[in-house]
Parts: C-alpha cells; sequence; structure tokens
C-alpha cells in the first residue's frame, strides 16, 4: 500500500469535495492576486516572483483536480 500524503488526507472523507473546492478557492484567490500584480509595471524580480507563484497555483488547482476525480482509494496510513 502507498503512504498517504497530507493533502490526500486533507481530501478523504465525507466532506472530500467541500474541502477541495476551498482550497481551489483560497488558491485561486492567490492566483487573481498573482495575475493583478503583474498586470502593473513591476521589477523584474517581483514580476518572477508573481509568474513562479501563478504557475504553482495552476499546478496545485490541476493536482487537487485529478485527486478529487479519482474515486477515494484506501491508503496506508503511516
Amino acid at each position: 500500500m502507498m503512504p498517504l500524503t497530507e493533502l490526500e488526507r486533507f481530501l478523504s472523507g465525507n466532506k472530500r469535495m467541500r474541502r477541495g473546492d476551498l482550497l481551489i478557492r483560497r488558491i485561486e484567490r492567490i492566483s487573481d492576486y498573482c495575475t493583478q500584480q503583474l498586470a502593473s509595471p513591476l521589477t523584474p524580480d517581483a514580476y518572477y516572483q508573481n509568474r513562479e507563484i501563478l504557475n504553482a497555483a495552476t499546478a496545485a488547482i490541476q493536482i487537487i483536480h485529478n485527486l478529487l476525480s479519482e474515486p477515494e482509494q484506501i491508503y496506508e496510513r503511516r
């Protein structure tokens, strides 16, 4: 059996979809903030930082969607 990651633990159980939606909304707020920052003039360092955060937020949302679309599995808890 595979060990359960913290994200998989958080997204398990009967409140799985609700928790996933809440987490996605919070990450989308971060993403929206970074998008707003990128629309204004920034220093090269600030632009790079906001771009990296935006990329990470997009990847996180995709991972959460993937986890929520799969049927919940039983994992070994360590």
